[in-house]
């Protein structure tokens, strides 16, 4: 039986010999867990002193149900209706707990976002070690569950972000940015901004440089441009019918126009880098190498019945003043008139002979706007001014061994006089200096194909001469003969004579 603080059992003595019997009691501590709410965050964990139990027993009046004091909270009052008692609840499917940021990445993912983490553990109220455990204390009694209203979705009870985790339980997860969206307009304007500054450079490039004309023809809509270049690419190719099949006139004379022609210009000075500086419908202008020089060539656009582009005239008339009894060659083709009809491109006239050529044998024809006018002059070659000098020589010797006072094609000229008569077994010639020391050899004014050379032989005689039928002897007597050695220069063989 309980005692009173006073040590009496004074309430017992006045009822007499009836004692109540003893009730069990509840006490209210604050570290209690029955009286927490559940999304309260609970004490931690550690060593708990049970508080000093002071049981106070009071007698109750009889019929009077007894009651524990201080009374229990949630503990069941006389004459209050009481809530049913909790029932058992269905088991809850596992998944992160709702409102959590697992939960809100599974049912709501970010678009490209990686895929959900799976579920997590449901989630368990947390147990710490060590708690008392006080017997006859009945549950909390759990919450009165309401219908949803109708259209209302039903009520998620939000979580801490601070609530303890259960043991084992993972921590969730910081929430995941959801990736920025693509800056599209901003892209799309930088790249159009790019786009739009490249065609200004382009355009900048092709005005002070010329528009590469390599490949476009073709490959956009007709351009009068696209007839010149591709009739330049067939001339640099040496492919003359091409040419000629881009050409809208037809020329009448065909010497040049050839494969060989072309095959010999394409040696000397080929055309590449081929530019249009200029382009109007009715005139187009290319600049492209020919060799190591840039020449410009001016062409007159044709437009065909299909859209495509011709020139109306891709060759031009070469004028030829030629020597009147040398031949002219053009890259090896020998000319039969004055006009001829030649392809652009690198020329070289010559003369199809070893001692004789021309003073300035090579030119060029950039375009059908050309129109070059040739008068070659011929001179001598090296080789033809060495064998005119041997032939001179040559001739020379023999005119010094010569045994006549004036033999014939020779320097030599003495006069005699009417009743003079020399010896010729006598006569001897004796050269006092060379005369064809620092001499040059020229083509004469008035023939082209002869070579000439001015010269002054000095030379002494040495003879018997009769006077009368008188012997008389001349010897050693010094002479000089102003003459002019003359050779043809047009045969393999050079062979010289002197002229008085």
């Amino acid at each position: 039986m309980s005692q009173d603080p006073n040590g009496t059992d004074w309430y017992a003595r006045q009822q007499g010999d009836r004692v109540w019997p003893e009730q069990p009691r509840t006490v209210l501590r604050p570290d209690d867990q029955s009286w927490r709410h559940p999304a309260d965050p609970g004490p931690a964990p550690g060593p708990v002193e049970p508080a000093p139990h002071t049981p106070y027993e009071h007698a109750q009046p009889p019929g009077e149900p007894t009651t524990a004091w201080p009374p229990q909270f949630g503990a069941p009052q006389s004459g209050a209706p009481q809530p049913p008692p909790p029932q058992p609840q269905p088991p809850q499917p596992s998944g992160p707990p709702p409102g959590s940021v697992a939960w809100l990445q599974q049912h709501y993912p970010a678009p490209g976002d990686r895929p959900a983490p799976p579920p997590e553990a449901p989630y368990q109220p947390p147990q710490y070690p060590g708690q008392p455990q006080y017997p006859g204390q009945p549950p909390y009694p759990g919450q009165p569950q309401y219908p949803g209203q109708p259209g209302q979705p039903p009520f998620v009870e939000p979580v801490s972000a601070f609530a303890p985790r259960p043991p084992g339980a993972s921590a969730p997860e910081p929430p995941v940015a959801a990736p920025a969206k693509t800056q599209k307009p901003v892209r799309v304007a930088l790249l159009a901004g790019g786009a739009t500054a490249l065609v200004a450079l382009v355009v900048i490039v092709a005005m002070l440089f010329g528009r590469p004309a390599g490949g476009a023809a073709g490959e956009q809509d007709p351009r009068p441009s696209d007839g010149a270049v591709r009739f330049l690419e067939a001339v640099g190719a040496g492919d003359s019918a091409r040419a000629l099949s881009l050409q809208q006139q037809q020329p009448k004379d065909r010497t040049l126009l050839t494969d060989a022609v072309l095959r010999e210009a394409r040696q000397r000075a080929p055309i590449s880098q081929i530019r249009v500086t200029q382009e109007t419908p009715t005139e187009v202008e290319l600049t492209y190498r020919l060799g190591e020089s840039e020449v410009r060539g001016r062409f007159v656009p044709a437009k065909q019945p299909d859209g495509s582009y011709k020139v109306e005239r891709g060759t031009t008339t070469v004028q030829v003043t030629r020597p009147r009894s040398i031949p002219v060659l053009f890259n090896g083709v020998k000319l039969e008139t004055n006009e001829v009809e030649a392809f652009p491109g690198a020329y070289e006239m010559s003369t199809g002979m070893a001692n004789i050529t021309f003073t300035d044998p090579q030119f060029t024809v950039s375009g059908p706007t050309s129109f070059p006018r040739l008068a070659p002059a011929v001179t001598l070659t090296d080789a033809g001014r060495k064998a005119m000098l041997d032939a001179t020589r040559g001739a020379l010797d023999g005119c010094m061994a010569a045994k006549e006072v004036n033999p014939q094609n020779c320097p030599q000229l003495v006069k005699l006089e009417p009743n003079q008569r020399p010896d010729n077994n006598t006569v001897r010639w004796e050269l006092m200096e060379d005369p064809l020391v620092n001499q040059v050899p020229k083509l004469s004014i008035n023939d082209d194909t002869t070579a000439e050379l001015r010269l002054t032989v000095k030379a002494r005689l040495t003879v018997t001469v009769l006077t009368d039928g008188r012997p008389g002897t001349v010897t050693g007597q010094e002479m000089t003969f102003p003459t002019r050695a003359v050779a043809p220069m047009t045969g393999s063989e050079v062979t010289a004579r002197f002229v008085n």
